[in-house]
């Protein structure tokens, strides 16, 4: 129902995507698709959409599933107008990654790296310089 809701906010309208994937405390890789859209009123939107196991990281399983769930909710991958992934040689690298195949089958999803990533693996860096700071993740992630 959720999704249904947001695939009726954006109508026809281009969007952006936003994945990221990561191993759950299972072990087993999880992909998160987000989407940004601006609504009928001229705001800018962002909604977290899909949460996914995949079996593998690969740019080509990435793709698929991401086509497939974009087409379960009838939008339109010539729709996408922007990707965001974080740097690593799967999504946003130079040749066979995810976003060069999303550039093939929609040349106008211009690819941004996340900034946010580089940011949180500068204050990763950062915090473990500070024994206080690394002290309290630590316990943080026993919690």
């Amino acid at each position: 129902m959720v999704r249904n809701s947001i695939r009726k906010e954006i109508g026809k309208a281009k969007f952006c995507i936003l994945i990221d994937e990561a191993r759950d405390e299972s072990k087993k890789e999880q992909k998160v698709v987000i989407l940004r859209f601006v609504d009928g009123d001229g705001l800018f939107q962002e909604r977290l959409f899909h949460v996914v196991h995949v079996n593998d990281t690969s740019a080509m399983t990435l793709k698929n599933e991401l086509v497939s769930v974009l087409s379960r909710f009838n939008l339109e991958v010539e729709n996408i107008r922007g990707q965001g992934y974080d740097g690593v040689s799967n999504m946003g690298g130079e040749w066979n990654d995810l976003q060069t195949l999303m550039l093939r089958d929609c040349p106008c999803a211009y690819y941004v790296h996340c900034y946010a990533h580089r940011l949180q693996l500068a204050l990763v860096a950062a915090s473990r310089e500070v024994v206080h700071i690394h002290k309290f993740f630590t316990q943080l992630a026993l919690v």
